[in-house]
């Protein structure tokens, strides 16, 4: 760092703890890269290469001499150049990055080609950018930052950062900050500074240090008991969900077509308050967005309001009547079911819904399945309906009173389930290739056998649970949730269901709205009450089935079993279906590929088949061990040579009692002079007779010097200070003149004595 000065012996260290905190923020990134799933580039090069324009920066910035600040410049300026101006000439690397940069977002294919150059170049940019705020800004905040976001949002994209590259980025984050804030708190001098420097960066070693045990710790806890530490975590994390939603009001509502990419923590808050007149003997679906389109992850609302157009326009033709079709179409059920002739009259139920909601602008409006609505009030909406169970239309024993608008019914009905079949079976293929190929490779025969299958396809192959993690960005949520993930709750079972049903020719759409069970009423005076909470919010399939109209699939499991139904079918039925044709789960993928996996070599390039490693994606060309061990070897070289230099530095700048300091303790090392510190009366004339090429009166020179610096409060004269320097300087080469073996070796280059 700029502040670093070189004055005291601890201060070179220091300088080595800040490069080793760069480091460890450069080969975070690099970890964190690396887990990207299936991107091709080879990892040992660069790794190797990954930190030169950090330490080549910081080489600059802590050498000394009057030309510092203009090498630091230079380099500043000179490396970004030296890139552009190399991307220029080799614009193949551009598109590497560009191609690195969109498989790392999930907009590109990953494995489609060798990024390694890509890859390598924004390692570069990152130790460039860390090294020009931490070390030159000093602005470690906007780091702190953009690092934290980084890990944060890797799992957007589909990234799980290994225990290194936390761990890397988190002695980068704690050491830096911590250095940083001890720095600015001791800054209100120079000199000052220069003597806290070490000390806050003994602190950083200590905090790195601390760092590692509790992560070391963490790692050790998780894995003996991860049940509990991920039960914990998303108890803490639903606590905190559901402690907003009730400060701010806002609720999981089922008013929407976006599948939930996260966990789902209900908040227990009241939604609706609903009162019937029989106690329900069926589940009461009560049905508020209806999905139409499907892609990007999200349902577009339904296009009834089309479909009542191209009806008039394509069969009906009701040229003063065309604004009646959407109203009889959504009384077109319960209307021809009351007026069935049966020989009795069958009862039907009310229902009165009034929305709790208070913190929206507008509420969603809710209506139970084969009904109608009465009157709408503001003590709720009020409606007659039929259950399921009572629903048999009759079309040739109408009441008479009937008989003609019947007809008109009837032709509404034949006219949008032709629509129907056209609007609500569309998928798009290219977003959803795996359930596609699911759903060719297992042909049924009709709607009893889809439905088996598909209800015993979604119960094999997933799972169900509220907290299933975070789907990425880049990925289908119904894909990831039935191929990859294989656990969701009911938004990611009943998208599923629905694109299977349409892929089959079934007319289908995706439902948001309340599953109300008949236990959740209580007998009131003249009826039946339930409060409805967020907890009973809930997504479903509804198919149009000819004379029921769109109808309730239940596809969501319900601990182990299906507590649902299908008009006309129970689940004992469905389970006989499916145990006659003996689905195997992992025969159905069999033909279903699990990702896209290119990371073949193109014929023309591959030469000889080899054997890929196991921890390296096919492909990528490795490099030979020689080579590795090489460019390892310069590595530690660089480092080493850039040490040594930084100690020679440190000594020639010693004051008169480090110099003397460092002499004694290369003495004491050979095993020279052990019994003396310097402040014997006797120690000049005891060196002379070790060192007899030393003149007696340089030797008195300097304990005088260093003495009375030492005692007398008087600083040593410039040429005093050279003189000291240089006679220690001579001593410590003497000494190494009598070392031999391996002794010598250490006394040279490990402790730099000389």
């Amino acid at each position: 760092m700029i502040f670093f000065g070189w004055k005291e012996r601890g201060e070179g260290k220091s300088a080595l703890f800040s490069l080793l905190f760069l480091l460890c923020g450069i080969y975070g990134v690099a970890l964190l890269l690396s887990a990207v799933p299936q991107m091709r580039w080879n990892r040992p090069a660069v790794f190797l290469l990954a930190p030169l324009p950090g330490i080549v920066l910081w080489y600059l910035n802590e050498r000394q001499g009057k030309y510092r600040r203009l090498l630091l410049l230079a380099g500043l300026l000179g490396i970004p150049a030296l890139a552009e101006l190399y991307l220029f000439f080799h614009f193949q690397i551009a598109r590497e990055i560009a191609a690195a940069i969109l498989q790392l977002a999930g907009f590109a294919e990953a494995g489609e080609s060798d990024v390694t150059a890509g890859v390598l170049f924004l390692l570069w940019i990152v130790a460039y950018i860390l090294f020009l705020w931490e070390f030159i800004f000093h602005a470690h905040w906007l780091i702190y930052l953009l690092m934290s976001a980084l890990l944060l949002a890797a799992p957007l994209f589909g990234i799980v950062p290994g225990n290194g590259a936390v761990l890397c980025i988190g002695i980068f984050q704690i050491t830096f900050w911590t250095v940083h804030t001890l720095i600015k708190k001791s800054s209100r001098k120079r000199k000052r500074e220069r003597r806290n420097v070490f000390s806050a960066m003994k602190i950083g070693v200590l905090m790195m240090a601390m760092a590692a045990v509790i992560f070391g710790g963490s790692l050790f806890v998780v894995e003996r008991n991860p049940q509990w530490f991920y039960e914990t975590a998303y108890q803490a994390e639903g606590m905190v969900q559901q402690t907003v939603k009730r400060v701010s009001g806002w609720n999981n509502q089922p008013d929407g077509g976006n599948i939930n990419r996260g966990n789902l923590y209900p908040g227990n808050v009241d939604q609706l308050e609903v009162r019937v007149s029989d106690l329900p003997a069926e589940t009461l679906y009560l049905q508020g967005f209806h999905g139409g389109d499907y892609g990007n992850g999200q349902w577009e609302p339904a296009m009834d309001d089309e479909i009542f157009l191209r009806m008039n326009e394509n069969t009906l033709h009701w040229r003063y009547w065309e604004d009646s079709i959407g109203s009889m179409f959504s009384n077109l059920y319960y209307q021809m079911n009351q007026n069935t002739d049966r020989g009795f009259t069958l009862r039907e139920h009310t229902l009165v819904i009034r929305n709790m909601e208070t913190t929206r602008g507008q509420s969603t409006e809710y209506a139970p399945y084969y009904g109608i609505q009465s009157r709408r009030g503001r003590f709720g909406s009020m409606f007659r309906y039929y259950e399921q169970g009572e629903m048999s239309i009759d079309w040739d024993h109408m009441d008479p009173s009937m008989e003609s608008g019947a007809s008109w019914y009837r032709d509404i009905q034949e006219a949008y389930q032709k629509e129907a079949q056209e609007t609500y079976t569309r998928v798009p293929r290219e977003e959803i290739p795996r359930l596609v190929k699911l759903c060719e490779a297992n042909p049924q025969s009709d709607l009893e056998h889809i439905t088996a299958f598909i209800i015993d396809t979604l119960q094999h192959m997933a799972s169900y649970s509220t907290t299933p993690g975070v789907t990425p960005l880049h990925a289908d949520p119904v894909e990831y949730f039935l191929f990859e993930n294989q656990e969701g709750y009911c938004q990611h079972f009943a998208s599923a269901a629905v694109l299977m049903y349409r892929l089959y020719g079934i007319p289908a759409r995706y439902v948001t709205g309340y599953a109300v069970d008949p236990s959740a009423f209580i007998e009131i005076a003249g009826g039946y009450i339930a409060e409805v909470t967020d907890v009973s919010a809930h997504a479903w399939p509804e198919i149009f089935i000819e004379d029921l109209g769109w109808t309730p699939v239940e596809v969501t499991p319900s601990g182990n079993n299906y507590a649902g139904y299908e008009a006309g079918m129970d689940i004992p039925a469905l389970e006989e279906i499916a145990g006659k044709q003996q689905w195997n789960p992992d025969s159905l993928l069999e033909d279903v590929p699990q990702q896209e996996d290119n990371t073949e070599e193109p014929a023309e390039t591959a030469v000889e088949p080899a054997d890929p490693s196991p921890s390296a994606p096919s492909g990528v060309q490795e490099v030979s061990p020689g080579i590795l061990l090489l460019l390892f070897a310069l590595l530690a070289g660089a480092f080493y040579y850039v040490y040594r230099e930084m100690q020679k530095a440190a000594d020639r700048r010693m004051n008169v009692r480090q110099a003397f300091g460092r002499m004694l303790e290369a003495l004491h090392y050979a095993g020279e002079l052990p019994e003396y510190d310097g402040s014997e009366e006797g120690f000049a004339k005891r060196f002379s007779d070790v060192f007899p090429e030393e003149s007696p009166e340089d030797i008195i020179r300097v304990v005088d010097v260093v003495r009375r610096e030492a005692f007398g409060n008087r600083e040593a004269s410039p040429d005093d200070e050279a003189f000291v320097r240089d006679f220690c300087r001579k001593v410590r080469d003497s000494v190494s003149a009598r070392q031999w073996g391996i002794k010598k070796f250490l006394y040279k280059y490990v402790k730099f004595f000389c």
